[in-house]
């Protein structure tokens, strides 16, 4: 119904829909969000009901294609006012996926640092040898992070790096391993 109004009222229904989602916070939109993504899945599947729709069920698992995909996509953009790309459904490929997308979607405001990294990554396209150099670049940064997460404590601790040890160290380091005198 609310799809019906929105194409024949113009964006006012699918906008008041929106601003009402927005106004939701955080887990309380999310979970509106829920409802209606399994509420369109079943339209557009043709359940009677979204009950038969579960949460954290993959779309390709219980039946979309690229047609049926982009017709979610189409429904869920008129309900909730948002300009969805053609790819929604399989970027994001359950229902809570899409759900927790849209809620960041409506609610710029409190996207967190994660969220901004997430659609940063998102936007990057590289290929070949850029990959694996990308690829090992996070790696490295998600070590540096690891560590400052780890605190001075970890700091505290002995250094096992191998590469770093005089002979002297390695010897007594086997010496006590060994139980040797």
């Amino acid at each position: 119904p609310a799809v019906r109004r929105a194409a024949s009222g113009g964006r006012t229904t699918a906008d008041s829909a929106a601003d009402r989602l927005a106004a939701l916070r955080g887990p309380e939109r999310t979970q509106a969000l829920l409802a209606l993504v399994r509420e369109q899945v079943a339209a557009v599947l043709g359940h009677l009901t979204a009950d038969e729709i579960t949460a954290d069920r993959a779309f390709k698992e219980i039946g979309f294609d690229s047609l049926t995909a982009v017709e979610l996509r189409n429904r869920i953009s008129a309900a909730t006012g948002l300009r969805l790309p053609t790819t929604t459904v399989f970027d994001f490929p359950t229902p809570t996926a899409l759900a927790e997308r849209l809620s960041v979607l409506l609610a710029p405001d409190e996207r967190t640092d994660a969220d901004e990294l997430e659609r940063l990554l998102e936007s990057v396209t590289v290929g070949g040898e850029g990959f694996e150099e990308l690829r090992e670049r996070l790696r490295a940064a998600l070590w540096l992070w690891d560590e400052r997460a780890a605190g001075p404590e970890a700091a505290e601790e002995p250094d096992d790096d191998l590469e770093a040890a005089t002979d002297e160290e390695l010897f007594r380091a086997l010496d006590e391993e060994l139980g040797a005198s």
